[in-house]
C-alpha cells in the first residue's frame, strides 16, 4: 500500500533509473490522485511493462496516467486488470495508445475494467495497433453490441495469437460473431470463452463458421451451458483442429439421455489432445462408460480432469481400464467420484502402471481406511507425484500410518493436502514423525483435521527437521490458548516456515501475544 509519499519518492527513483523498463505496482491500493503523481514519477521513463492491476484507479485517474502513456512510444505491456476504469477510463486509454501508437505494445490486459457495450465500441478503435497479440477482455459484460463494435478491430489485429472474452454475456446469438473472429484472425492459438452461456447452438454455428483452424492450440468453453450434443460437436470440430492440445469444457450442464447416442456416434479421434477438463458436467454412467472407453484415441494425454463426475459400481472398472491407455499422464484429476474403497481397489492396479504423474487430485471419495491401503500401493509406484490432495476422504489414524509409512522413498513430494480428514491428535502423533524428514516437503494442509492441542504441539516439534517446509495450515482445529502458548516457542526453529494459518481455533489473547513474541520475522501468520 504504497502512499502518495510513497509515489513522490518513487519519481524521485524514477528520475534516476534511466533504464527502468519494467515497473509493476500492482495491488497496492492506488487511486485516482495517485494515477496523477505515478504519471509525473514516470514521465522520464522509456517503460516497456507496466502493471497496475487490482488497483482502484477509476475514470479520472485514467485520464491522468493517458498523460504518461501518450508520451511512451516503447511501451510493450500494459495491464489495467481488476481496476474501475468504466467507459470514460477505457476511452482515455485507449485514446493515449493511439496518440503515440507503441509499434511494440504487444500485450493488453482490460480484464473486469467496467467495459460493457460502450466502453468495447471505444476500444475497438485500438484495432490500429496492428502488432497486438494478446489481448485480455474478459468479465466486462460487453454483450454482442460490444462484440460488433470489435469485430471490425479484429480484422486489423493479424499477430493476434491470444483473445480472452470470458464472461461478457455473448450468448448464443454471439456465435456466429464470434465464429468470424476466429475465421479472420488465423493465427490465433489461445481462445477463452468461459462463462458466455453459448449453449449447444452456439457451439454449432462456432463450428460451422469457422471451419478448419490450424493455429488453434487451447479453448476453454467452461461454464458454457453445453449439453453432450454440444460437446460431441466441439470434439469433431477440434478434430479438423489438427494443432488443438488443450481443451476445458468443465462445468457444463449434465447430459440427457436422449443426447447419449448422439455422443457415442460422435466422438473421433483427437490423437493430438495433451489436456482435457470435464470436470462437474454431471455425466452419467452411460457417457462416462462411452468416454472412457475411447481414451486410446487420446495417444498424447498428459492432463485430464474428470472430477465432480460420481461413478460407481461396475463402472469404476471401466474407467480404470481406460486410465491405463494413459500412459502419458502426468496429472490426473479423479476428485469428488465417490468411488470408496472398493472402487479404490478396482482402480489401484492400473493407477499404479501411470509412472509419470506429478500431480494427482483424489479429494472427496470416501476412500476410508479400508482403501487407504489400495492407495498407498499407487503412491509407492508413482514416486515422481509432487501434489497429492487427498483431502475429505475419512482417513483416521492407521490410514495415514499406511499411507504414508515409506514417504522418504517419495522424494519429490513438495504440496500434500490432508484437509477435512478425522485424524485427530492420535492421527498427527503417526503422522508427523513419518512427514519430518521429507526434504521436499513445502506446504502441508490440516485444515478440519480435529488436532488438538497436543496434535499440534507434537506437529510442530516434529516438522523441525521438515528443512524445506514453507506453509503449515492449521486452521478450523481445536487449539486452545493455552496450546497456542505452548507450540509459539518452537515456531523460531522453523526456519523455512513463511505462513502459519491458524484461523478458526481458538488463539485468545494469551496465544496472541505468544505467537507475537516468538514468531519468526519472516512468519506471515493468519489468524
Amino acid at each position: 500500500y504504497i502512499s502518495e509519499r510513497g509515489i513522490r519518492e518513487l519519481g524521485k527513483l524514477c528520475t534516476t533509473l534511466t533504464e527502468l523498463c519494467e515497473l509493476n505496482l500492482a495491488s497496492n491500493g492506488l487511486l485516482n490522485e495517485d494515477a496523477k503523481l505515478l504519471c509525473d514519477a514516470l514521465e522520464p521513463a522509456s517503460l516497456k511493462r507496466l502493471d497496475l492491476r487490482h488497483n482502484s484507479i477509476g475514470a479520472d485517474g485514467c485520464t491522468n496516467l493517458s498523460k504518461c502513456l501518450g508520451n511512451c512510444s516503447t511501451l510493450q505491456a500494459l495491464n489495467m486488470q481488476n481496476n474501475p476504469m468504466a467507459q470514460t477510463g477505457v476511452e482515455s486509454i485507449t485514446l493515449a495508445l493511439l496518440q503515440r501508437k507503441p509499434e511494440k505494445l504487444t500485450i493488453l490486459n482490460l480484464n473486469e475494467v467496467g467495459m460493457q457495450a460502450a466502453g468495447a465500441v471505444a476500444f475497438a478503435q485500438v484495432g490500429e495497433l496492428a502488432a497486438l497479440r494478446e489481448i485480455h477482455i474478459s468479465k466486462n459484460k460487453i454483450g454482442k453490441k460490444g462484440l460488433e463494435a470489435l469485430v471490425s478491430a479484429f480484422a486489423s489485429w493479424k499477430s493476434l495469437q491470444l483473445l480472452d472474452l470470458s464472461r461478457n454475456e455473448l450468448g448464443p446469438d454471439s456465435a456466429k460473431l464470434l465464429g468470424g473472429v476466429l475465421l479472420g484472425c488465423r493465427n490465433l492459438s489461445n481462445v477463452y470463452l468461459r462463462g458466455n452461456m453459448l449453449g449447444d447452438a452456439g457451439v454449432e454455428m462456432i463450428a460451422a463458421t469457422c471451419g478448419s483452424h490450424d493455429q488453434l492450440s487451447c479453448l476453454d468453453m467452461r461454464s458454457n451451458e453445453i449439453s453432450a450434443w454440444g460437446r460431441a460437436k466441439i470434439f469433431g470440430w477440434i478434430a479438423l483442429c489438427c494443432n488443438v492440445k488443450d481443451m476445458y469444457l468443465s462445468h457444463n450442464h449434465e447430459l440427457r439421455a436422449a443426447e447419449r447416442q448422439v455422443f457415442q456416434h460422435n466422438f473421433p479421434e483427437v490423437p493430438h489432445l495433451q489436456e482435457l477438463a470435464l470436470e462437474d458436467c454431471g455425466l452419467s454412467q452411460g457417457y462416462m462408460d462411452s468416454f472412457i472407453k475411447t481414451t486410446t484415441r487420446f495417444q498424447n494425454l498428459t492432463c485430464l480432469n474428470i472430477g465432480g463426475n460420481p461413478v460407481c459400481g461396475e463402472h469404476v472398472q471401466t474407467l480404470a481400464n481406460g486410465l491405463a491407455e494413459c500412459t502419458s499422464l502426468c496429472e490426473l484429476g479423479l476428485h469428488r467420484l465417490k468411488y470408496g474403497g472398493n472402487g479404490m481397489r478396482d482402480l489401484a492396479a492400473k493407477l499404479m502402471q501411470l509412472t509419470r504423474l506429478t500431480r494427482l487430485n483424489l479429494a472427496g471419495n470416501h476412500i476410508g481406511t479400508a482403501g487407504s491401503k489400495h492407495l498407498a500401493r499407487v503412491l509407492g509406484a508413482c514416486t515422481d507425484v509432487g501434489e497429492l490432495d487427498i483431502s475429505d476422504n475419512n482417513f483416521n489414524h492407521r490410514a495415514v500410518s499406511t499411507l504414508f509409512e515409506d514417504l522418504h522413498k517419495r522424494t519429490r513430494l513438495k504440496e500434500l493436502n490432508l484437509c477435512n480428514n478425522p485424524l485427530k491428535d492420535e492421527g498427527i502423533r503417526q503422522l508427523a514423525p513419518l512427514l519430518a524428514p521429507s526434504s521436499s516437503l513445502s506446504s502441508l494442509n490440516l485444515t478440519m483435521c480435529k488436532v488438538g492441542d497436543a496434535g499440534a504441539q507434537v506437529l510442530v516439534a516434529e516438522l523441525r527437521r521438515c528443512c524445506a517446509l514453507c506453509t503449515l495450515d492449521l486452521s478450523f482445529n481445536s487449539i486452545t490458548s493455552p496450546g497456542i502458548v505452548a507450540l509459539a516457542p518452537q515456531l523460531s526453529a522453523l526456519s523455512r516456515l513463511t505462513c502459519l494459518h491458524l484461523t478458526g481455533n481458538d488463539v485468545g489473547d494469551e496465544g496472541d501475544s505468544a505467537l507475537l513474541e516468538h514468531a519468526p520475522k519472516q512468519l506471515k501468520l493468519c489468524v
